[in-house]
This record gives structure tokens, sequence and C-alpha cells, in this order.
């Protein structure tokens, strides 16, 4: 099976609940916003953070999920692709 994967940048508060299914650290409205955009993305998979970001600061630019400026990571999805 091969796999292929779409890149976001993401703030580093929704990264727990995506990796590891842990709202806790979310307010109802966050959880809410996440889980809008999570409805919405093309293919369903799982995620990872790419090497070169483990450990990094961050960056500040603005989240893919709620488009406000905070500190973002580069998190990919990745999806299951069918060989032909």
């Amino acid at each position: 099976m091969k796999f292929d994967f779409y890149e976001y940048n993401l703030s580093g508060h929704f990264l727990s609940a995506l990796i590891n299914n842990d709202y806790s650290g979310l307010d109802d409205n966050e959880a809410d916003t996440l889980n809008s955009w999570l409805a919405g993305l093309p293919a369903h998979g799982h995620w990872d953070i790419p090497r070169d970001e483990l450990g990094s600061e961050g960056a500040f630019s603005v989240c893919d999920i709620c488009q406000v400026h905070a500190i973002c990571y580069v998190v990919r999805h990745y999806f299951a692709i069918r060989e032909a």
C-alpha cells in the first residue's frame, strides 16, 4: 500500500487533539472548530509531525484550522492511495 500526504500549518494547541485524540486542552468552541475542519478534509488518514519539526519552536503564522495568527507547526496528514 502506498501513501501520500497533505501538509497543513496548524496551531500547536490543536496537536494533542489531532495526534492523540486528547481534546482536554481545547474549549468547546475550539473542539467544534477542529471537528468542522476535520469533516471537510478530502481524505481520512493519520497525522504526523515531520522529523525536522520535532523539537522546533514553531513559527508565528496563520493556522489552517482557525485562521488565527499563532505559533504553528507543519503537520502531515497521510492517506492511502490506490495503486494502478
